[in-house]
């Protein structure tokens, strides 16, 4: 059952999955297809906080017994924190969109996420010239870089406000963790 939180976020209740949704076992081979001839394009994939979502689709890939290809990620939530690390403020997708000056309607809905994320990385492109100049297979290391210096960053932040305990995650685009259980 899709938790009543999450419907109120996004909109998909388990009435809506049971009317229009698609078998993942028809799903996820079919886009682990579409993946690899995006892959084999080297056309770039663009996930706003790759590790929150990358991680769910390795998953069901593997269960479904599909190879997921190697891709270059763009993370415009890495980019932004990279590139204007002393922006107040939330970096959801909504409020990122926002600080560039770009409109997304309907968000949390898969269709108009993916545009967001997609202008969002255009506009952070258009604005710094680095992003311009740098190449795909060097910008995903850049992005790993970057992920884990705002992890320290915020691990060093919570512990100074005395949760000595914490540990914040590194790993970009798939936290280490979860690299680990996913063998």
């Amino acid at each position: 059952p899709i938790p009543a939180a999450a419907s109120a976020v996004h909109g998909i209740t388990d009435e809506v999955v049971r009317r229009s949704g698609i078998p993942a076992a028809t799903a996820i081979p079919d886009l682990c297809r579409r993946f690899q001839e995006l892959a084999g394009r080297n056309l770039p994939l663009i996930i706003f906080n790759a590790p929150f979502d990358w991680p769910f689709i390795h998953a069901e890939a593997v269960r479904h017994g599909c190879t997921m290809p190697e891709f270059n990620l763009i993370d415009p939530l890495v980019l932004d924190k990279g590139l204007d690390k002393f922006r107040r403020g939330k970096r959801t997708l909504v409020v990122t969109a926002h600080a560039l000056g770009i409109r997304l309607d309907d968000a949390h809905s898969a269709l108009a996420d993916a545009v967001g994320a997609a202008a969002v990385a255009r506009a952070l492109a258009e604005k710094h010239l680095y992003l311009q100049t740098l190449p795909l297979s060097e910008l995903q290391d850049v992005q790993a870089q970057w992920y884990s210096r705002s992890a320290e960053s915020f691990e060093a932040y919570l512990r100074n406000r005395g949760d000595r305990g914490v540990k914040i995650d590194r790993g970009w685009p798939i936290p280490d963790s979860v690299k680990e259980a996913l063998g």
